[in-house]
């Protein structure tokens, strides 16, 4: 075996024995999570006492995403009209050199 392929394979092999050990360092994921669904950011690492979720909050704050959404995609529309409009092109940077390319085989 040469050289380079001893090398190559020591590497690899030290790869894999980091990446084990970085998976392994980390037993117990579930733990954060304590009795009553409570999630503590001490387990964590942080200082911060536990908190418990309501369900008011959780139902407002995904209402409030929601809103941002239909926000957020109506005013992709009016812009796309807008450009559509002045007759700029709509397509995005990373579209436009396969269209290109594709105008230029045809």
């Amino acid at each position: 075996m040469s050289l380079s392929k001893i090398w190559k394979l020591a590497l690899a092999s030290l790869c894999a024995l980091s990446l084990a050990a970085c998976a392994g360092s980390r037993q117990g994921g579930d733990e954060a999570y304590e009795e009553g669904g409570e999630y503590s950011e001490e387990s964590e690492g942080g200082s911060a006492k536990a908190q418990k979720v309501d369900e008011d909050e959780l139902k407002k704050t995904q209402e409030a995403a929601v809103k941002a959404t239909e926000e957020n995609h109506e005013l992709r529309r009016q812009i796309f009209e807008a450009k559509t409009q002045l007759g700029i092109s709509t397509q995005t940077q990373t579209e436009e050199p396969a269209a290109e390319e594709a105008a230029d085989v045809q």
